[in-house]
């Protein structure tokens, strides 16, 4: 497991640097310490801090394996349907901890439903809010990231068909 690349909720791609149990207390638990993996785009240096995340949750939390080939046509599916799988009426907090949520329990498949969400609230809305537009482009560099990686594909060639993709959530019979 260590040095093995995982997909981790809303921080996107880390590697395992290291298992290492950790007391608390008088409880000792097991963690996975991971390094959040920096785009090959970055100019960033600053090092990011590690993010631990215990053995025993680990999958509730949202760590998981990076998306396949296979997984990448279910996640078009997906952009593709015209379902918006989210309450486009429920306020902005609650909206955002159940797009956390579905990321975090669906993986890749919850990250294309809450980009296609967000892809349709920001169109719906006459100016959207800052929140909603930061929403958007996090998720849309994770999918992006994680998409591009699993195909194959540059960005530039992937970004075309993902906007393809979720046009026809807009289609009139809504």
């Amino acid at each position: 497991m260590i040095g093995q690349s995982v997909i981790y909720g809303l921080h996107g791609k880390c590697s395992v640097i290291a298992i290492e149990s950790r007391t608390d207390g008088n409880a000792s638990k097991v963690f996975y310490k991971l390094e959040k993996v920096r785009s090959a785009l970055s100019r960033s240096a600053r090092p990011e801090p590690a993010i631990w995340v215990p053995v025993d949750s680990a999958p509730a939390l949202g760590l998981r394996a990076p998306l396949s080939a296979q997984g990448a046509d279910a996640v078009f599916e997906i952009l593709q349907s015209k379902e918006y799988h989210f309450s486009l009426n429920e306020p902005w907090t609650a909206t955002y901890a159940t797009l956390e949520r579905a990321i975090k329990t669906e993986g890749a498949l919850g990250l294309a439903k809450a980009f296609g969400f967000l892809h349709v609230l920001r169109k719906k809305q006459v100016v959207p809010t800052p929140e909603v537009n930061r929403a958007f482009e996090q998720v849309q560099k994770l999918l992006s990231r994680e998409l591009c990686e699993a195909l194959s594909v540059a960005p530039r060639d992937l970004n075309e068909r993902i906007e393809k993709a979720v046009r026809h959530k807009l289609k009139p019979d809504h």
